[in-house]
Order: C-alpha cells, then sequence, then structure tokens
C-alpha cells in the first residue's frame, strides 16, 4: 500500500452534544488536501456517531486496547501516511485553508520531524531563546526550523522550553511512532486510558535529536483553555459561544456536583495535604494497570508493527 502524505488522526473522548459539535467542526475547517486523509476514533459515551467526510477515512467506535498510545498506534499501522497530524476537538483551524495547504508542503520539504499547531503565543518565549542561541533555517513560507539535539537543547534554559513535544501538532511517522511506543517513565501521573502520559515535558531529552519547526502564524486555537495566557482561547476573544463551562478531566476526580463533594471534614482535610501526597495513591493506582499490561502491550506492539513493515 503506497503512503498518503499526511493522515490527522483523531482519538478523542465525545461524551456530550457540545463536544460532538466541536469535533464536527474541526473536521469541517480542515480543507481537502491531495495525499491527506482522516482515522476517527470516537470514545466515552457518545460513539455510534454519523460522519459525512469529504476525505478518505478510517473510522473506530471505542478503544481497543484500553490504551490511547496503543489505540493511536492502530490508527497508523491501518494508514500508512509520511506524516500523521495529531489533532483534538477543542481546536479549531485559525489560518486559512490555503495557507494551511501551504504550511504541511513546506513540512514535507523541509524534512521537518515535529511542528506545534496549536498554543502558537506559548511557544514564543521558547523561539525567542533559540533564535537568540541559534541560527535558524527559514523556509520560503510558512516556517521556521532547528536541528535540535541533546548538547543544544540543553543551552535553553528549562523554564523556558514549554512542551517539545505537544499532542496537537504534526508528527513525522518514526518520531511518533518512538513516543507512543516508548513505556517509560513507569511512574504514571495520568491513566493510560487518556493521552496526557504522551506529551514530552521540557527536562526530557531522550526523543532528541529531531527538526523541530515553528509556524510563523496561528494555525489552530483552542476552544476554551486559556493555558495561562489571558484572552488567548476562541471563548475569551468572543470567536466561539458555548453555555457550558470548561471541565477538565484529566483524572477520575469528584466533580462539584457529587454527593461526596458536601463531606467537608473530608475537603477540609485535603487542603491541608500537600498536592504530591493527595496524588501520589492515584497516580500508583495509574503506574499498577501500565505495569500489569506490560507484557500484553509489547505483544500488541509486535503485531501492530509488524502489520506496518507488511
Amino acid at each position: 500500500m503506497k503512503p498518503e502524505r499526511f493522515t490527522i488522526i483523531f482519538n478523542v473522548r465525545i461524551n456530550s452534544d457540545e463536544r460532538y459539535r466541536r469535533l464536527m467542526l474541526a473536521i469541517k475547517s480542515i480543507p481537502k488536501i491531495d495525499g491527506l486523509n482522516f482515522s476517527i476514533r470516537i470514545r466515552g459515551s457518545v460513539k455510534n456517531v454519523s460522519f459525512q467526510l469529504r476525505h478518505p477515512s478510517c473510522i473506530y467506535s471505542g478503544s481497543t486496547w484500553n490504551e490511547w498510545n496503543l489505540d493511536v498506534i492502530e490508527q497508523v499501522t491501518a494508514s500508512p501516511s509520511n506524516y500523521y497530524i495529531l489533532m483534538q476537538e477543542d481546536h479549531l483551524l485559525k489560518m486559512s485553508q490555503m495557507d494551511f495547504t501551504k504550511l504541511l508542503s513546506e513540512v514535507e520539504a523541509c524534512s521537518v520531524d515535529y511542528l506545534p499547531l496549536s498554543f502558537h503565543p506559548h511557544y514564543e518565549i521558547f523561539v525567542k531563546e533559540l533564535i537568540r542561541n541559534f541560527s535558524p533555517n527559514e523556509s520560503k513560507d510558512g516556517l521556521i526550523f532547528w536541528d535540535l539535539d541533546k548538547q543544544n537543547y540543553a543551552k535553553i534554559n528549562l523554564k523556558n522550553r514549554n512542551y517539545p513535544l505537544n499532542l496537537v501538532g504534526v508528527y513525522k511517522k518514526e518520531l511518533l511512532l518512538r513516543v507512543l511506543i516508548r513505556s517509560r517513565p513507569f511512574y504514571k501521573q495520568y491513566s493510560i486510558q487518556t493521552p496526557f502520559n504522551f506529551e514530552r515535558k521540557p527536562k526530557e531529552t531522550w526523543f532528541l535529536p529531531i527538526r523541530w519547526a515553528y509556524p510563523i502564524d496561528e494555525v489552530f486555537a483552542c476552544i476554551d483553555d486559556d493555558h495561562g495566557i489571558e484572552g488567548y482561547s476562541l471563548m475569551s476573544r468572543g470567536e466561539y459561544k458555548s453555555e457550558i463551562a470548561r471541565v477538565v478531566e484529566h483524572h477520575d476526580v469528584i466533580r462539584s456536583n457529587s454527593p461526596e463533594k458536601s463531606n467537608w471534614l473530608k475537603t477540609s482535610l485535603i487542603k491541608w495535604i500537600k498536592t504530591d501526597i493527595q496524588v501520589f495513591t492515584r497516580n500508583i493506582r495509574y503506574s499498577l494497570e501500565f505495569l500489569l499490561a506490560m507484557r500484553k502491550r509489547h505483544t500488541v506492539i509486535k503485531e501492530l508493527l509488524r502489520d506496518l513493515r507488511e
């Protein structure tokens, strides 16, 4: 099977009509491009949804392996491409469809390993420090890039690095698979059923060297998360209307409308316990969940990658 140039991967939890609406808007905003297809996996309570897509697509309902990373590897092997674009339903295209098409061509022409597609202003300090330390390579249109290795990356102040590999971005196939396959760290801060273990923290360097690129203009923007920059999100800009407040669902935490929340003694005691201690038992549970599945995980990966090689 001849690989496509790009595959856009959604592996998202859709548990409300609002999230489904956002997913449809995100998909609709992406232009039809020659050599681009979609791989869409819907998890959560709203699974049996209908799509009328103008792109070649693979559709999945629910999780196959009970692990976000393995499910994405399955999507990668079923849709061979040179590049994969990881997307979430709460990010919408801000760049014109023509400029987005040109940007993807530049990613391919420059053999970029990774390019972040959202939270554009959040990378500005990191990029400014990169420019101060190393002369960037400039493409003819749309992006600048650096060849980052462990030595030059170490020269960047840790507090200015941001997340070098973010969830929403363009990945060359080889880099994406390296990140998805990696088991470490064994101490998990999030459930393996979610995507939040995927992103690489600023202090990590094991994935280097890579060709890291930055788009000159904003590409996608998050609908409802300012992520520390006031006025960033589309809702803060007044460009998206929703009566539903943002709900952070990184963990199986007690909801504000839960009867357990009325236990004022428990709530009061928690305030006096350090955060690291509060989350320790939860993270141990996440870690055990992963460790107990490791043998099966290795077998699944081996089988999936065999399909890719064939």
